[in-house]
């Protein structure tokens, strides 16, 4: 196989056929020998429906449906593992980005030496909000886990098999996109695209979920949680001690002695705060130690479209 395309899907029952149309124009005239591979995270819509329909028009069309909904990266995750390309497309499905590039993409990879090229997003189409909240999100995840996250980069870009071999590799059930790809390191290049409002529904991506995957992120390639922890905790006791010895000081000289209810539960509650953070934060590892060690599977997949052997598809990448 030349090239495979993973596709994300979630709630893009609008989009799914102009987006397939899109891609196919793009490949057909690259190579003949391609396959797009769509990993429906259990919508709550009619997209596995719309997939059924156009799959069973095109061969090179192949589909996953997950048992449950597992998130973006574990889709991203199951598309990757039943690849078979000699050069791998990944992109979400929500028409933010243009499958046009994906000849751009292509042509770029094999005239260069690079393994990977990703695409940054230029004069990005989101809210006002979506922008801030993803810088912030930016900041704090660069910050704290050590990866430099570049805000303009998506999930677009193209990777040689190689890279996906490598990303086989690794066995977390709850794999960090961006993470992972960092660690590995493969020479990247990049290519600047024109990035395009939403045309249908919205990002799926709620504050919520953008805090929880930046503490999954964090926790999975840092410790620099844990060792803040035990700076702020040293600096709390410093703090400990200068004020005791300011306390005794002004009672040996001054004979002050200082009282009141206020400041003992006020301090009180700020230490008390302090201790279940640092608790918090050690519970998080901790938690993430376990949910691996119960060595469940990182998906399950419930049905299948137009794989040769769908019973190898569905259980070959599962533990």
């Amino acid at each position: 196989m030349e090239l495979s395309v993973v596709v994300t899907i979630f709630n893009a029952e609008k989009s799914l056929l102009e987006l397939n149309k899109k891609i196919i124009s793009v490949c057909s005239s690259l190579t003949s020998d391609y396959e797009i591979i769509y990993v429906e995270d259990r919508s709550p819509d009619n997209s596995w429906d719309i997939l059924k329909k156009i799959s069973s028009q095109y061969e090179s069309i192949k589909a996953l449906r997950f048992s449950r909904n597992f998130g973006q990266h574990t889709a991203i995750s199951a598309g990757l593992h039943n690849t078979s390309g000699k050069y791998v497309v990944m992109m979400d499905g929500d028409l933010q980005d243009n499958p046009e590039i994906i000849d751009q993409l292509y042509k770029k990879i094999k005239s260069e030496p690079s393994q990977i090229i990703y695409v940054r997003r230029i004069n990005r189409k989101d809210s006002n909000s979506k922008k801030l909240s993803s810088k912030i999100y930016n900041y704090v995840f660069s910050k704290l886990s050590g990866i430099n996250s570049d805000p303009s980069i998506g999930t677009f870009r193209i990777m040689t098999k190689k890279v996906v071999e490598s990303f086989k590799q690794f066995p977390e059930t709850n794999k960090y996109i961006g993470g992972v790809f960092y660690w590995m390191n493969f020479a990247p290049s990049y290519l600047e695209a024109e990035h395009y409002e939403r045309k249908y529904g919205k990002s799926n991506y709620t504050l919520k979920k953008m805090v929880k995957l930046a503490i999954n992120g964090i926790v999975s390639y840092s410790n620099k949680p844990l060792t803040l922890s035990i700076y702020f905790g040293l600096l709390c006791s410093l703090l400990s001690f200068l004020m005791g010895m300011i306390f005794i000081v002004r009672k040996i000289v001054y004979d002050i002695s200082i009282t009141g209810y206020s400041s003992i539960i006020v301090s009180i509650y700020f230490l008390s705060g302090i201790v279940l953070m640092v608790l918090g934060i050690m519970g998080k590892y901790i938690a993430m130690i376990y949910e691996q060690s119960r060595s469940r599977p990182e998906y399950l997949i419930e049905e299948t479209i137009n794989f040769k052997n769908d019973k190898e598809r569905e259980t070959r990448y599962h533990n």
